[in-house]
């Protein structure tokens, strides 16, 4: 696990990557999942635990929500995910916003040494990002 990664973006790359993030931001929650969603006769009536919550553009927690495999399709309606946004999260700025969520999955389930085969999970992942990634800009390949 102490492995090297053979290419990894430089802080000025995901700079770039992401600074669409600032735009058109909003309040996000951070945390989407059942386990924070109060329903009424199957109807969402409000969010719990804003702890993670910031202010960015949506692709940010739509990349979080996919990478937890919470994309349903009541969730997209819920959330109103166009076709666009739901595209973007397989173009640059999405994969990176994907890196961000798995990069804190890998932190997560390494510390809990009892979940190392969630941690070797993500850390495949991880690398399959980065590999993503790294097609989007020719000038990565060093």
């Amino acid at each position: 696990m102490t492995e090297r990664f053979s290419w990894k973006p430089t802080f000025g790359e995901l700079k770039h990557i992401l600074t669409p993030i600032d735009m058109d931001a909003r309040l996000l929650h951070m945390d989407l999942r059942p386990a924070n969603y109060l329903c009424r006769n199957s109807r969402l009536m409000g969010l719990i635990d804003w702890s993670n919550s910031l202010i960015a553009a949506p692709i940010l927690e739509l990349a979080r929500v996919a990478e937890y495999g919470g994309l349903s399709p009541a969730f997209a309606t819920g959330y109103k995910l166009t076709p666009a946004m739901n595209a973007a999260l397989d173009q640059r700025i999405g994969v990176a916003c994907r890196l961000y969520t798995v990069v804190m999955l890998c932190v997560l389930f390494l510390a809990q040494r009892q979940l190392l085969d969630n941690a070797e999970q993500h850390i495949s992942r991880l690398k399959e990002l980065l590999g993503r990634l790294r097609t989007f800009d020719p000038d990565s390949a060093r």
